[in-house]
């Protein structure tokens, strides 16, 4: 994300409100467009996320980024308490949003099946290391 777009979502975040134009978002950006999820795939290009259709955005449209729920923060660190399962996974869903996005804007060339295929192993890799397996 440019110096430009991230001011851009700070003007907007300050204000309260999180639509910004079409060209603001980064590639491979999900987001919210007349109440549908989106990928943003090119300047005036994103797929439907559920169909998988290729819809042209205007570049004048308002669109909102579909940005993962925070999860809570963890307090009973303090009382030497470790972090439940639910939590763990809460962050971890949220890493691989990000990191999916970082892979989606350092690696164009990376098709969305191979990107998702190398989260899905990296997930799998990190429940090994705890010796848990997700439901």
């Amino acid at each position: 994300m440019t110096a430009r777009q991230r001011r851009i979502r700070q003007d907007a975040a300050n204000k309260g409100d999180d639509a910004m134009k079409f060209p603001h978002l980064p590639v491979g950006e999900i987001f919210i467009w007349n109440a549908e999820r989106f990928q943003k795939t090119g300047p005036v290009a994103a797929t439907h996320l559920e169909s998988g259709g290729r819809r042209l955005v205007p570049r004048s449209a308002e669109v909102t980024p579909d940005l993962p729920a925070a999860p809570k923060p963890f307090d009973d660190a303090a009382n030497g308490r470790s972090p439940g399962l639910a939590a763990v996974t809460l962050a971890l869903e949220a890493h691989q949003v990000a990191l999916g996005r970082a892979l989606a804007a350092h690696c164009p060339g990376l098709a969305p099946d191979r990107r998702d295929q190398l989260l899905r192993d990296a997930a799998r890799e990190f429940w090994s290391a705890l010796k848990i397996l997700p439901k």
